[in-house]
């Protein structure tokens, strides 16, 4: 089983598609979904994400992957090791509707085995601290690639921190960058897909 847990590792990081689906025939529903993610999703995950952080893929590569690693779920049901699962609210803040860049987090924090809640686009300040505290929500991602919309993400944030005190809140978009999400008392910046996860798992130390 090891050796096909490799060959299914390559083969989601090459996004062969046909090789996913011989391996997973072999294995014929004999892997448990703690076994499969430990040993295969997320070696191959971070592997995407490292090609992606050192210029040796591009954000296609990764979404290929992911593409790999949805069909692989609904064969066999991935799970996240016991604490490690994260409830995670990801929305475009109100008054822009570019959610490219959301979507692409959004499957990826979905295909580390984390617990996420889509908001959508043009999200109220209220919408986002309502689910929050509705869903006891760990962390809390913020998109937008507009300069206009600054001051509805220091409202968002202020109505997040104010409705649940506990949880982290993380920025995203065209122009933000880490001086910014600090002035806007975010807890931490994700410049791109390929760091949200190390982001996440940061600011929940």
């Amino acid at each position: 089983m090891k050796q096909t847990l490799s060959q299914l590792h390559e083969a989601i990081v090459s996004a062969d598609s046909h090789k996913v689906d011989e391996l997973m025939e072999q294995l014929n529903g004999d892997v448990d979904g703690r076994m499969l993610f430990d040993n295969c999703i997320e070696p191959s995950l971070n592997a995407l994400c490292a090609n992606i952080r050192l210029k040796k893929g591009a954000v296609p590569e990764l979404l290929m992957g992911l593409t790999q690693v949805n069909r692989i779920a609904k064969i066999v049901d991935i799970q996240r090791g016991a604490g490690k699962r994260r409830k995670i609210i990801i929305g475009v803040v109100e008054g822009d509707i570019h959610d490219m860049g959301k979507n692409i987090i959004r499957d990826i924090c979905k295909g580390y085995g984390h617990e996420v809640f889509d908001l959508g686009k043009d999200v109220s300040a209220e919408s986002f601290a309502a689910v929050a505290l509705e869903q006891n929500a760990d962390v809390a991602c913020l998109s937008t690639m507009m300069s206009t919309t600054l001051k509805a993400v220091e409202n968002t944030v202020d109505r997040l921190k104010s409705a649940r005190p506990s949880i982290r809140i993380l920025l995203g978009g065209a122009f933000m960058n880490t001086d910014l999400a600090g002035k806007l008392n975010a807890h931490g910046y994700a410049k791109d897909a390929s760091v949200i996860m190390s982001e996440i798992e940061r600011v929940m130390q």
